[in-house]
């Protein structure tokens, strides 16, 4: 699961409260949460895994980044079963403070395949989906996603 700036606006936050001089906000411990890697510990937790926790900030490729790694996982049999995906949340004032001083944001509207379109418009969102090795002669062995490896997180 993979996420370049899932907990941005986290951290603009605290940024601002810091520089506000307002030091327990800024610093209130939930910070080690808002790390990149915590989507995908969080499911892995949730799922109880006990195997490879890959965690890819590439972006806008994380997504193609996390299916890469998936994939890369199965290949070597590193695993027989893995959950691949990305959730982005780059909406924040400093993204579009950025995007606004570049001149690269649309003025009406999203139009990606228009001859005259005008620059890009900001999103929000994810997708995971589940891949597998498996016999296909032998029946799906059902829902449970645990194996015997380690939890371990890829930055």
């Amino acid at each position: 699961m993979g996420s370049s700036r899932h907990h941005q606006a986290k951290w603009e936050y605290w940024a601002q409260r810091f520089h506000q001089g307002d030091w327990e906000s800024a610093f209130s411990g939930q910070w080690l949460e808002a790390l990149p890697q915590a989507t995908a510990m969080t499911v892995a937790h949730g799922i109880a895994s006990t195997a490879p926790v890959l965690s890819p900030m590439a972006a806008c490729a994380t997504g193609l980044w996390a299916i890469a790694q998936g994939y890369e996982l199965l290949q070597t049999q590193v695993c027989q079963r893995v959950i691949v995906g990305a959730i982005e949340a780059p909406i924040t004032a400093l993204t579009l403070g950025g995007f606004a001083q570049m001149g690269a944001l649309a003025q009406t509207g999203a139009f990606p395949f228009d001859r005259n379109r005008e620059g890009l418009v900001l999103g929000e969102g994810g997708s995971s989906f589940g891949s597998g090795n498996r016999d296909p002669r032998q029946p799906p062995s059902g829902s449970d996603l645990r194996t015997d490896s380690r939890v371990w997180s890829d930055q």
